[in-house]
């Protein structure tokens, strides 16, 4: 089976989901709820989505019934699913402020598993926020530091670019190639450089070393490669040191305020709870809001207790030994680790290219 067409739609409908659900009014409705407290139920105001995804949802839908029952070997079977949960992604951004929308979201990335809450939870417990940092680099100054660090692997000249948004937190969109820094608020020395292993040394480096592979679906990544994606990025921040016991505690609260909301606490209620947990006021509105955007008033979207759950798979797999031949298996494009055996079987044949970019650490 040919995939080459198939590499053209993916590419062409992969989208980031994040960019279409960044609050643009977060400040403004964290003042609000600040006020009023009691049972205010925050009313988030999302950027436009600035193309079709009806149009979207018919050409990956074509795609799929003209290659029906021709996805029959390992690699055909990949582009099966991700042609599949391409459609719900879709369908999940065509619901957005509706009660489909979480049931959308939960399809995509799934949700916490009980134990995975318990831990979480008792990650929280051990790990309360410290006394805050001196926050004092300028969002100017990142996109400086950031672009210095994209010059040095010569990632510039493949067209990746760093540039200002208006939402309150950090989102890379791999397709338009572009790692957005928000403009309004100041950053500390530790979290730039957390930025640079998060966000350069993990997903810009697994797209660009996908971009390398003979099939696209390399580049854009596996179906559901989110969990070892951003698991690995959270297991780079330990070990070059630039992660917090903080930081630790904010992701196990994503899966706590996840869980929370799907066993139908409203806004206040998640808020209050993660703030009886020991987190912060402002914390725990970052991680209810977080948890509730893109739905109705009642939630929600389940992607972020993939950092959480992903890390511990990811600390699972290293610790089971040929660590160095894993990690370059990881570093083969956007891959997740369901498919490690595959991605080794097609490097042992010579299909695919060792990665060019890995983290120093491991190169």
């Amino acid at each position: 089976m040919n995939v080459a067409g198939i590499d053209k739609i993916l590419e062409k409908c992969s989208i980031s989901p994040t960019t279409y659900l960044g609050i643009v009014n977060f400040r403004e409705e964290e003042e609000r709820f600040f006020r009023e407290k009691t049972h205010y139920r925050p009313r988030f105001k999302y950027p436009p989505i600035d193309f079709s995804p009806r149009s979207a949802i018919e050409e990956l839908e074509k795609t799929l019934k003209y290659h029906e029952n021709k996805f029959s070997g390992n690699i055909e079977r990949l582009y099966e699913n991700k042609l599949r949960e391409l459609i719900l992604i879709h369908h999940m951004l065509l619901s957005r402020g509706t009660p489909q929308f979480l049931e959308y979201s939960i399809e995509v990335y799934g949700k916490p598993s009980r134990a995975c809450v318990k831990r979480a939870i008792k990650t929280v417990e051990e790990n309360l926020f410290p006394a805050k940092e001196e926050k004092s680099l300028s969002p100017q100054e990142v996109v400086k530091m950031m672009e210095d660090e994209l010059k040095r692997y010569e990632l510039h000249k493949k067209g990746w670019k760093i540039q200002l948004d208006e939402r309150d937190t950090v989102n890379v969109d791999s397709n338009k190639k572009v790692i957005q820094i928000p403009k309004n608020r100041k950053f500390s020395e530790r979290e730039v450089k957390k930025l640079v292993v998060h966000e350069i040394c993990c997903h810009v480096f697994r797209r660009c070393n996908g971009e390398l592979q003979p099939f696209g679906i390399f580049k854009v990544g596996f179906p559901r490669y989110l969990k070892t994606e951003e698991g690995l990025a959270f297991y780079l921040e330990s070990v070059y040191n630039v992660s917090f016991p903080r930081d630790i505690c904010l992701r196990a609260a994503y899966v706590v305020a996840i869980d929370k909301m799907l066993n139908g606490h409203d806004f206040y209620t998640v808020w209050k709870e993660l703030v009886e947990l020991g987190i912060n006021e402002h914390k725990a509105f970052l991680c209810t809001a977080r948890v509730f955007r893109g739905g109705n008033e009642n939630g929600g979207f389940t992607k972020d207790y993939v950092y959480f759950a992903g890390r511990e798979e990811i600390k699972k797999l290293l610790r089971k030994g040929k660590r160095e031949e894993k990690v370059k298996l990881l570093y083969v494009g956007k891959v997740n680790t369901e498919n490690l055996k595959l991605c080794k079987k097609l490097m042992k044949e010579g299909v695919l290219i060792k990665p060019r970019y890995l983290p120093e650490v491991f190169a």
